[in-house]
């Protein structure tokens, strides 16, 4: 039996969780043995206490955890106020949110950890593991990029690497693509601040595996986001699955529009129904219009808390983005006065941004924001896993890789899926599968 590792994120997007659950529910039942759990990206001691959880709620005790705090991201929020510290925004890596909050069950848990094997890097884990295995990275890789870096020849133990993220080839080199418009991964720095790093510390992990395991059985295995996006799990999918999951979900898809409205409508645009959302907008037009003429309102305490900030910040960058930010709002309050082309853009953008709620997805005006996206999130550290466990569902025949500029590149044993082509794998039998097993998988916990 293959022997894998998972590195994940979990508690940023519920994709890590839905794939942790359908593998931790696979190996229970012994149909796959998940040897070991590393977390990887900002704040890893929450992330740890998912992985955590999920483990108490299948009561399952041999499977090892790494927790590599010492190689922890960290990133400084978006804003934070200069007088009072308070984190007006965050980046998106920072936002974990925890799959519970009772003291109960966090004692509970606190005692279950007792019986978990922790490790404080995967060094240590594969100094007490000889077995070889599989890497299964639905986050950035520095967990095993930092184990290798300290002794290259564990190399010899991976067998196989499954990498959520696209690459493409330049001069016969492998590249993990971080480009912009779109194009690159998450997973391998596009979109973090320390972008670079991460796409170095991917890239050596892939030319190491390359030099070292040549045999044509050892692959590396990249599912983009173009393919993985074709499986789109909606609001009824969710509550299908678990209320519980369905309303972490939902709040996190909210926590992510309010906080960057503009990225959101960016990443959602291909999901958001316009005629819908020209009809919300024209029946919340009062609430909106009161956005803007009421001086008290949060829009207008907003705009002069940046103002009042301006007068005594000296640091550049921060003066460019305050700077920018009240242009941003001060664009949409004129294109809503001047009822512009882009007046239900921008009345759309503010509705979200400061009048729905992210913790009551219940309140009126979050459930109408929710009647205008057709999806709520894409379960794509979930579709990875299903290359890694259910092959069959996938057709290798479409596997495919580009250069640099784009041209078809065939000189290669690795395995990629970036293509929008409903021809990979039949996204409704896939997804109804997925829905199937995590009912299945939910059934087993305590």
């Amino acid at each position: 039996m293959i022997n894998y590792i998972v590195i994940t994120d979990i508690g940023r997007d519920t994709d890590d969780t839905l794939a942790l659950i359908i593998l931790l529910y696979l190996h229970k039942k012994n149909n796959i043995n998940l040897s070991c759990i590393a977390v990887s990206g900002a704040k890893l001691e929450l992330r740890a206490n998912s992985v955590y959880y999920w483990l108490y709620k299948f009561n399952i005790t041999d499977i090892s955890v790494v927790l590599a705090l010492n190689e922890e991201f960290s990133f400084k929020p978006i804003d934070i106020d200069e007088k009072t510290n308070e984190i007006i925004k965050d980046v998106d890596s920072n936002i974990c949110i925890l799959p519970y909050n009772d003291d109960k069950t966090g004692n509970n848990i606190n005692i279950f950890i007792r019986n978990i094997k922790t490790y404080n890097n995967l060094y240590e884990y594969f100094a007490e593991n000889p077995q070889n295995i599989d890497i299964i990275a639905i986050a950035p890789i520095r967990p095993l990029y930092t184990a290798l870096n300290k002794n290259s020849k564990l190399i010899n133990k991976i067998d196989n690497i499954y990498f959520q993220g696209n690459a493409y080839y330049y001069k016969k080199s492998l590249i993990p693509d971080i480009r912009a418009d779109g194009r690159g991964s998450y997973n391998f720095g596009n979109g973090f601040p320390n972008k670079e790093e991460i796409m170095k510390e991917t890239k050596y992990v892939i030319d190491l595996f390359n030099k070292s395991r040549k045999n044509k059985d050892n692959k590396l295995y990249f599912l983009g986001k173009n393919t993985a996006y074709l499986v789109e799990l909606t609001e009824k999918d969710l509550y299908k699955i678990d209320k519980q999951i369905a309303e972490l979900t939902i709040k996190k898809t909210l926590l992510f529009a309010k906080s960057l409205p503009d990225v959101f409508n960016l990443v959602f645009k291909n999901n958001i129904d316009n005629k819908k959302k020209g009809i919300i907008i024209n029946k919340n037009s009062k609430i909106i219009s009161n956005l803007i003429n009421d001086i008290e309102s949060p829009l207008n305490r907003y705009i002069d808390n940046i103002k009042n900030r301006l007068k005594n910040v000296k640091d550049t960058s921060k003066l460019e983005y305050l700077n920018n930010e009240l242009l941003n709002k001060n664009t949409h309050i004129k294109n809503i006065i001047n009822n512009t082309e882009g007046s239900i853009d921008s009345s759309y953008k503010l509705f979200i941004e400061f009048i729905i709620d992210t913790k009551d997805i219940q309140n009126n005006y979050t459930k109408d924001f929710l009647l205008t996206i057709n999806k709520i999130t894409n379960p794509y550290d979930l579709v990875l896993s299903y290359l890694v466990i259910f092959k069959n569902f996938f057709d290798f025949t479409k596997s495919s890789f580009l250069t640099q500029a784009d041209k078809p590149y065939n000189n290669t044993r690795h395995i990629q899926f970036n293509e929008k082509n409903e021809a990979i794998f039949n996204k409704i039998k896939v997804k109804k599968h997925m829905i199937t097993i995590l009912r299945k998988s939910l059934k087993l916990i305590v």
